[in-house]
Order: C-alpha cells, then sequence, then structure tokens
C-alpha cells in the first residue's frame, strides 16, 4: 500500500503480480487485469512480465500505463529457463527511464537486452541460462510489435 504509490513502474511476474492484487495470473488476459489493478493501486505504471508463465511461444510482457494496456511481444530465448532475468529486466528498464526514455520504450529496450543476455548466456551447473551481461542496449529497436 505504501511502496507501490512511490514506483514509476512495478515489473512482477505474473506469480508476483498474483500475490499483489490477489487474484490468479495465469493469462494474458489476467496479466492485463493484474497490471491496470497494480496502478489503480498507486503505482504510475506496471510491467507484469510474461516469462513464468510456462507457455511455448512468443514471450508477452503486459504494460499498463496512463490507463492503457499494451501487450508487448519478444523472443524467448532460454531453453532453461533464466536465472537473474527478472531483476534484468527491472534494471534495464529502469536504465532506460534514467536516460529519458518512455515507460513503452523503456520496456521494449529491456526485452531486448534481456533478450541478447540469454542469447549470448550459458548453461549453469542448476540447470538454468546465465545472462551474460557484456551485451550493449539497443541504441534502437526497429518495429513495433505490439498486438
Amino acid at each position: 500500500e505504501s511502496l507501490l504509490p512511490l514506483a514509476r513502474c512495478v515489473t512482477p511476474n505474473a506469480a508476483e503480480a498474483a500475490i499483489l492484487v490477489g487474484e490468479p495470473v495465469e493469462s494474458i488476459e489476467q496479466m492485463g487485469r493484474a497490471a491496470e489493478r497494480l496502478c489503480s493501486m498507486g503505482a504510475d505504471s506496471a510491467v507484469v512480465t510474461g516469462g513464468h508463465l510456462g507457455a511455448d511461444g512468443p514471450l508477452i510482457d503486459v504494460l499498463c500505463d496512463g490507463g492503457q494496456v499494451h501487450e508487448i511481444h519478444a523472443t524467448s530465448y532460454s531453453e532453461g529457463g533464466g536465472h537473474g532475468t527478472g531483476c534484468a529486466f527491472s534494471a534495464a528498464l529502469a536504465a532506460g527511464l534514467a536516460n529519458g526514455l518512455n515507460v513503452y520504450e523503456s520496456v521494449r529496450g529491456a526485452q531486448h537486452y534481456v533478450g541478447q543476455a540469454l542469447a549470448s548466456g550459458f548453461l549453469g551447473g542448476v540447470g538454468e541460462t546465465l545472462l551474460w551481461h557484456g551485451v550493449k542496449p539497443a541504441t534502437s529497436l526497429e518495429g513495433d510489435d505490439e498486438e
């Protein structure tokens, strides 16, 4: 209650969002409702990340910003899961905001960064892909993958 109003953008995964809003978050539609709810609870914007949904196919993060909900598609690179992807995503998003990007652009940049860090990563001894943070952030993101 007291932290969300201080946040420019919160970035829970689906499981974390479910705890925060007190409802299941197991589909893209539920991700959108959870993102809206997090904004109604005080966050300026919310991105519910879809990497933990476990579905095969494209990775979709759902952003609520300014009362609008956006499904933002990204490429899923990791076969064994990725350790630290949520932390890397939120850090890359914060870097985008600090560099003057809007929230949508920052989410796209964070998706690109994490995707490249996963694609360049390696399989660790625990069976999860370890991110390689030597990748360069995107200087421009061509196309708009929003659905």
